[in-house]
């Protein structure tokens, strides 16, 4: 079993270097800047973290002066996990988020992100099925249950019982983001930025936590070499209602991220980020206390300013309490 501490080890450890630059002079950049298109944004859509605001990989580039960002990212995943006699998670969700962030000064960026979410019994069990046994993948549990169902029920650590029924479509709760530009970044400086962010409880129930969560980040970027640029970044959440549906939820957590995007070609680039969580739910009896995603994808620019996205998320880590598979297709518009 892979050692919770030697997973947050490895992947803060990088970035953490790089914290003394927060109390760093505003450096103007020198050279080109420190950033690329940036990592593919995916939040954590393991469905019972989806009532509360995750984060996700993404780049501390600012929108400039009086410009506006938007984006537009549809996720659709599959969810099978199961510890005998203590719970099952066996559901199929699917999120259309979309984003605009407009650019108040060279170094300060306002954003918001509306989700519009569905959830249900699905159809992608076959599929993926299939996929596992073409590649002999294991299963994980997955050909234990029925497939296309929607079941979200187990047992406490009291032996008391928890269940979530409520399927179809709701508006999520929309998130509120501000992000402050502290090194631009040039020929010795990372580009750094700070961000914060607040939700606003507007989900239907056992859709979305019913007050806000609140959150505090830092990203990091550096170009390696030529045309390959690794990004960081290690935030903490604070939830302000920690009961729903029966789901005890950490006031408190940590959430990081290590990110690479190399272009391959003048307008594509390939990308790879990993995404670690501390616990998140705290009362479901055999619930790992971590979350480890792997997100592999492309960005392909159509037309200047213009992105397409299309990534592809995995568990290899703590796959009984975190989604299986997350496919995403995004466009976004930066400049």
């Amino acid at each position: 079993m892979i050692s919770q501490t030697l997973l947050k080890y490895l992947i803060l450890s990088s970035f953490l270097l790089l914290l003394p630059l927060v109390l760093a002079q505003r450096v103007l950049a020198q050279t080109s800047p420190q950033y690329g298109y940036g990592p593919i944004e995916v939040t954590n859509q393991y469905l019972p973290d989806t009532l509360h605001s995750t984060w996700s990989p993404r780049s501390p580039r600012i929108v400039e002066s009086g410009t506006s960002g938007y984006s537009a990212s549809f996720r659709w995943t599959s969810t099978n996990a199961l510890v005998s006699d203590k719970y099952l998670i066996d559901a199929e969700n699917r999120e259309l988020l979309l984003g605009y962030k407009y650019g108040v000064s060279d170094d300060f960026e306002l954003g918001l992100e509306v989700p519009l979410l569905w959830r249900g019994s699905g159809v992608l069990d076959g599929f993926i099925n299939s996929w596992h046994d073409f590649f002999g993948l294991p299963e994980g549990g997955r050909d234990h249950v029925a497939d296309d169902r929607f079941v979200v029920s187990g047992v406490h650590h009291d032996g008391s019982t928890f269940g979530i029924s409520d399927e179809g479509f709701s508006l999520g709760n929309i998130r509120t983001r501000v992000a402050y530009s502290l090194v631009d970044g040039g020929e010795k400086q990372p580009a750094v930025t700070v961000e914060g962010g607040v939700s606003l409880p507007v989900a239907r129930d056992s859709f979305g936590a019913n007050g806000p969560d609140f959150s505090l980040g830092l990203l990091v970027s550096r170009e390696l070499i030529d045309d390959l640029f690794l990004y960081g970044g290690a935030s903490v959440f604070y939830y302000t209602d920690t009961n729903i549906s029966g789901l005890s939820y950490a006031r408190f957590h940590n959430e990081d991220f290590l990110a690479f995007e190399w272009r391959v070609l003048s307008k594509l680039s390939a990308q790879i980020s990993v995404l670690y969580s501390t616990e998140t739910i705290n009362n479901i009896s055999g619930h790992d206390d971590y979350a480890l995603y792997l997100d592999t994808g492309l960005s392909w620019e159509i037309s200047h300013g213009t992105l397409v996205d299309a990534t592809v998320r995995e568990n290899p880590g703590a796959a009984d309490s975190s989604a299986d598979v997350s496919f995403v297709l995004g466009l976004r518009h930066n400049y």
